[in-house]
C-alpha cells in the first residue's frame, strides 16, 4: 500500500485558514505539520498519538476483512464501498474500498466527509481527516485501492449523517457514501 504524500491540497488549504492547523511544513502521510522531534501527532481532542502506532492500525485495518456490506456506491464502472468503522484512542477510522471496473483511470479531483442533516442536503460542517492510508490521486483502469482514513471522534445530533463524497477529477463520475448514526455508533474498538 502506498501513503498519500500531501495530495489534498484543498483540504488542507482549508484546514490553514480555518486556523484548525498550525503552518509548517507537512510531514509526509499526514494531515499535519512536521513537529521539531517528529514523533507525535497532536488531534483535535487534546491526545498525543505516536505517527507509527496511526500507521501501524491503519495497516492492520488494511488486511482486516470486509465488515460493513450494506454501503455501497457506483457510477459507470467505479464502486465505492464501506468496509468497516474502528475506533482507537479518541479517533475514527473508516476502511474505504475504490474499484475501477472501466478502461479508464480515475482521477481523484478532491474527497470530503461533511455533516448533514437528513432532510437537507446542506453541509453543516466538514471534517478534515488527521492521517490518509493509501494512494489518494489516481485509481488505474481495472484495479482497486484501499485507503483508511482517520478521523477525530465526533457526535452525530440527531437526524443527521455523514457524507462521504468523492469528486473525479475532470470527470462526471462522483460517488457519495451516506453513514448514519447507527453505522458510526458500531465502530469495532481496536
Amino acid at each position: 500500500m502506498k501513503r498519500i504524500h500531501g495530495v489534498l491540497a484543498g483540504v488542507l488549504w482549508i484546514a490553514l485558514q480555518n486556523g484548525l492547523l498550525a503552518q509548517g511544513p507537512v510531514h509526509p502521510g499526514s494531515l499535519h505539520p512536521a513537529q521539531p522531534d517528529d514523533s507525535l501527532v497532536r488531534h483535535q481532542t487534546g491526545k498525543d498519538l505516536n505517527e507509527g502506532s496511526v500507521l501501524g492500525c491503519c495497516e492492520k485495518l488494511a488486511g482486516d476483512n470486509r465488515r460493513i456490506y450494506f454501503l455501497t456506491d457506483w457510477s459507470y464502472g467505479i464502486v465505492l464501498q464501506l468496509n468497516g468503522v474502528y475506533s482507537r484512542a479518541g479517533m475514527l477510522f473508516l476502511k474505504i474500498l475504490l474499484i475501477n471496473h472501466s478502461g479508464i483511470d480515475y482521477g481523484i479531483d478532491s474527497l470530503r466527509f461533511v455533516i448533514r442533516d437528513d432532510h437537507y442536503e446542506t453541509g453543516e460542517g466538514r471534517l478534515i481527516p488527521i492521517y490518509i492510508y493509501g494512494n489518494a490521486k489516481t485509481v488505474k483502469a481495472q484495479s482497486r485501492e484501499l485507503y483508511v482514513f482517520a478521523l477525530p471522534k465526533f457526535a452525530l445530533p440527531d437526524k443527521k449523517h455523514l457524507d462521504f463524497e468523492l469528486l473525479e477529477k475532470k470527470g462526471g463520475r462522483n460517488l457519495r457514501l451516506k453513514m448514519g448514526k447507527r453505522t458510526l455508533i458500531h465502530a469495532r474498538f481496536i
